[in-house]
């Protein structure tokens, strides 16, 4: 695509730097920039659906595992029976062999299973512990998809369920594994980064446990789980939470917040060495764009933003003015310079990709409000939080393009209208 804009440099002799520190809205910086003249996808929902997938039965969670070994597939699904709450001990995945303990922190356990149904688009299924191998066969572990369209093009990694009560994160990333099929460059997808926080009830609102999702195959069902590392499979939390290699100190539960702990270790604990895990993946993987999928409570500062490492913030600026012009407000957000620990912070320091991270407004996040509704709230339905997530990430790879001249190309995703039209069962297999 043509970069009709100022060049990537021209924009910080221009004074966005000027705005590193503060919150600011895209139309403030207007002046700025000009925007480039980027193309939009827009495709049939009609996608067909992989050929294994099952229609879920009431009261069931139909998980299928969708491999993919040179030209043959195969499909393998475990069950589990839903309830009123989440069971702690985490479901029963398919997992590859344990490793022994020994001195990690990480304790022999399957991972909990998550009722993902690939598409077309999914070329192999892979494991985080292919890049770590001590988290096979852990409660940690989790499976990493893959769409790749066999043409030149960049890499990007998009994860989902850093925080596993962030719900709207997770079903977009469920979606691209379901719809996407990628034209150009790859798409990596990780849509329950930190399956250890999915296996046990969100602390603030408890009583959620499940999200119920009516689809054409029948309704599927979806935890809702918590932030942090469930505490059983990490031990008690410390007084205070060290940030390596910072050394900086944070409240206790800190230490099992996945977005609190990169860069990670390969011998921390089993939240670091997820950590690790992740920014092996990104760098392993020669990954231009990283984006980490997040909600917010809806009175917070940060709810509808776009933050972005400083090295990508102008990037973050011309897909906000892309956004703006669907209608979609996105605030910009540079990262904290003394904050570490951070995804979009660390990952962009650390790798040569361009790092974001998305939050959209969830009432689940908010803990004065009662029974909060997070699939069809009045004002911030999962529908617009899904479509709002996609069309960031949309609005991210066309940034990438006009400034690069290529960028990952897709099909198949459905655009913010539609999701807010047709609702996210209309999508999902």
């Amino acid at each position: 695509m043509p970069f009709t804009g100022v060049t990537r440099r021209g924009y910080r002799r221009r004074g966005l730097r000027e705005v590193e520190g503060t919150c600011v809205r895209a139309t403030t910086v207007r002046t700025t920039i000009s925007r480039a003249t980027t193309g939009r996808v827009r495709t049939s929902p009609a996608t067909p659906g992989v050929s294994c997938a099952l229609a879920a039965r009431p009261g069931l969670v139909i998980v299928l595992a969708f491999a993919a070994l040179a030209t043959m597939m195969a499909c393998s699904i475990a069950v589990a029976a839903t309830g009123g709450g989440q069971d702690g001990a985490g479901g029963t995945g398919a997992v590859a062999a344990a490793d022994p303990a020994g001195t990690t922190g990480l304790v022999a356990q399957a991972a909990v299973s998550h009722d993902v149904r690939p598409g077309y688009g999914v070329t192999r299924i892979g494991w985080l512990s292919d890049y770590h191998a001590p988290l096979r066969g852990t409660a940690m572990d989790t499976p990493v998809y893959y769409l790749e369209s066999g043409k030149p093009g960049p890499t990007a990694v998009i994860v989902g369920g850093t925080h596993a009560n962030e719900i709207a994160g997770i079903i977009a990333a469920t979606m691209i594994v379901e719809r996407a099929q990628v034209t150009a460059g790859r798409v990596i997808v990780v849509p329950h980064v930190n399956n250890s926080g999915a296996s046990y009830p969100d602390t603030l609102h408890p009583e959620i446990g499940w999200v119920r999702i009516d689809t054409a195959s029948g309704p599927r069902f979806f935890r809702y789980g918590d932030r942090r590392t469930n505490p059983a499979h990490q031990g008690p939390d410390p007084e205070k939470y060290v940030h390596y290699p910072s050394g900086q100190q944070f409240e206790a539960p800190e230490a099992r917040n996945l977005d609190r702990v990169y860069p990670g270790r390969p011998d921390g604990t089993p939240t670091e060495q997820l950590a690790y895990s992740v920014l092996q993946l990104i760098s392993r993987e020669n990954a231009s764009i990283a984006i980490d999928l997040h909600e917010s409570g809806v009175t917070s500062r940060l709810a509808n933003m776009l933050v972005a490492n400083p090295k990508n913030l102008d990037l973050a600026v011309m897909a906000a003015l892309d956004l703006e012009a669907q209608g979609i407000i996105m605030n910009i957000e540079p990262s904290a310079s003394d904050f570490p620990g951070l995804s979009h912070r660390e990952w962009g320091d650390r790798t040569g990709a361009a790092s974001y991270l998305i939050e959209t407004p969830n009432p689940g996040q908010e803990s004065g409000v009662e029974k909060p509704d997070v699939v069809n709230d009045p004002v911030n339905p999962l529908a617009k939080r899904v479509g709002t997530q996609l069309a960031t990430i949309e609005a991210i790879f066309s940034a990438h393009g006009a400034a690069y001249g290529e960028r990952p190309e897709w099909t198949g995703v459905p655009t913010y209208a539609e999701l807010v039209k047709d609702g996210v069962g209309a999508y999902l297999r």
